[in-house]
């Protein structure tokens, strides 16, 4: 038998041959990178074996592919394991119940878009009477009357004639007296769109309302009183009247024209809101020079915390926390029969 190697196939004398002992080929050991030396010292000690390149590499990719194989089975395992425990934690609670319900939710979310859709175009004044409708027109624009009525905007439009007769304010140059209470304003709303995400409707309205109440009535007590030498006092009511009134009821008519109409009725009702919104504030922005004529800066102030303690009364009573409800759920609850709060 000729002594030829697999490598080159060249003809070799048999002690420059070394045999894989995987694939039993002979290979010269000048192609595999051996000496005679090392070829004589594989062949003569026990123990010892030559594996080419080939079935190295191949031996290598079969170890890789056997532990890759292991891992899928112990991940395949621990799915097993997790669907096993699933399945049992879905059985305890009654996974029928909870697949019924979410059936019946889908199937009422259903009807309710297809009959929108049918009465789309029918939508007219009647729809104005519905209770989900009516309830709703009605917290919000008793709100938007008791809002204008806290001073909201007046407080924006008279900030000067205001301010030059408030004690503690009137020695400031009164315009930048009113770009300060500006800067306030501007400051609590962006604080108000954060606490929106974090705190309820419902929890707002009360903070903006009783602080709004508070520091009015405070005001209006020490502007009555004609407290000297607390200039500063004075000053820092009306800044936390300013912030207190931004942070909810400055905000909150406009969420709740969002959150509270359907979304059938929305435009028409939104519509009358605003009519209704801007013809009382209107008539409030004419008649407030011949008010503060006849009552004084601490009757207006009055006025404005009595009306903000009223209207924090009446969203105590009527609104409801809309925060991470859908609209379907809000509308649900205006559909019941009941106005006020449980």
């Amino acid at each position: 038998m000729e002594n030829i190697c697999f490598c080159c196939k060249a003809e070799t004398d048999q002690h420059k041959l070394i045999k894989c002992c995987v694939c039993k080929n002979d290979y010269k050991h000048t192609c595999v990178g051996l000496t005679l030396n090392d070829v004589k010292t594989i062949s003569n000690k026990s123990g010892l074996s030559f594996t080419c390149t080939n079935c190295a590499i191949i031996g290598k990719d079969i170890n890789e592919l056997k532990a890759l194989i292991a891992e899928l089975k112990n991940e395949v395992t621990q799915l097993k394991l997790q669907k096993s425990v699933s399945s049992q934690t879905l059985s305890n609670d009654t996974f029928e119940e909870v697949v019924q319900e979410a059936k019946q939710e889908t199937e009422h979310l259903i009807l309710r878009v297809k009959s929108d859709n049918q009465h789309h175009q029918k939508t007219n004044f009647r729809t104005m009477f519905q209770p989900e409708v009516v309830k709703p027109f009605i917290i919000i624009n008793v709100f938007n009357t008791m809002q204008i009525l806290s001073g909201t905007y007046i407080i924006v439009f008279y900030a000067v004639d205001i301010l030059s007769h408030v004690q503690g304010v009137e020695h400031i140059d009164h315009f930048l007296a009113a770009v300060l209470t500006a800067c306030v304003r501007f400051i609590f709303t962006i604080i108000a769109s954060f606490l929106l995400v974090l705190i309820g409707r419902r929890t707002l309205a009360m903070i903006s309302g009783l602080g709004t109440a508070i520091s009015a009535l405070c005001l209006g007590t020490f502007l009555h009183q004609n407290c000297q030498g607390n200039d500063y006092v004075s000053a820092l009511l009306v800044l936390i009247y300013v912030a207190t009134n931004t942070v909810g009821f400055m905000i909150l008519p406009g969420v709740m024209l969002g959150e509270l109409f359907p979304a059938k009725i929305r435009g028409l009702a939104g519509g009358l809101t605003f009519m209704l919104f801007n013809f009382i504030l209107f008539g409030v922005a004419k008649v407030f020079p011949f008010v503060r004529g006849i009552v004084g800066v601490s009757g207006v102030f009055w006025i404005f915390g009595i009306s903000s303690l009223i209207a924090s009364m009446f969203l105590y009573l009527t609104l409801p926390e809309t925060k991470s409800k859908t609209l379907s759920q809000i509308e649900d609850y205006f559909h019941q029969e009941n106005f006020f709060v449980d």
